[in-house]
């Protein structure tokens, strides 16, 4: 298996010059398995992301990106819901009313009765079975706000 991403040597520091990184070396393999980067709050997972991803350049050292490399960034409002986030919260409500026995021919016509187990199902297969819609960003934890993927 090859690898898909190389650092080589990678130094990196923070705007205030501490360092993040000193002569980090990685050969990650491209794989059908999920892979993780776990540490603490601010040891600087979200940064290597994004130096692996091209967004920042290391202080020395190299990088090198085979194929495409693609992450989807931490959500910014945390006051959003989970449903507010995925941009489904009218949709939802549209198949309350209709549930109710409130909802108009129009939502009838625009109902979309499919919707919930397709976002159950999407929860699930990123590791999230079961997370309510109603729940906060702000109430998630870092790696439950960031999905990231490698295309």
């Amino acid at each position: 298996m090859s690898a898909f991403v190389i650092l080589v040597s990678v130094s990196l520091n923070t705007p205030d010059a501490r360092p993040l990184f000193d002569g980090l070396t990685l050969a990650q393999a491209q794989a059908r398995e999920r892979t993780g980067i776990v540490g603490r709050n601010g040891c600087g997972k979200s940064t290597l992301l994004r130096l692996i991803n091209g967004e920042i350049e290391p202080a020395s050292g190299s990088v090198q990106r085979i194929g495409s490399i693609g992450m989807l960034a931490q959500l910014a409002d945390e006051r959003e819901t989970i449903a507010q986030a995925l941009r489904v919260t009218d949709d939802l409500a549209r198949l309350r009313r209709l549930e109710a026995g409130e909802g108009s021919l129009d939502d009838a016509a625009a109902a979309d009765w499919a919707l919930e187990a397709r976002l159950q199902t999407a929860l699930a297969e990123t590791g999230l079975p079961g997370l309510p819609l109603d729940r906060t960003i702000a109430s998630l934890s870092g790696g439950e706000r960031a999905w990231r993927w490698r295309g």
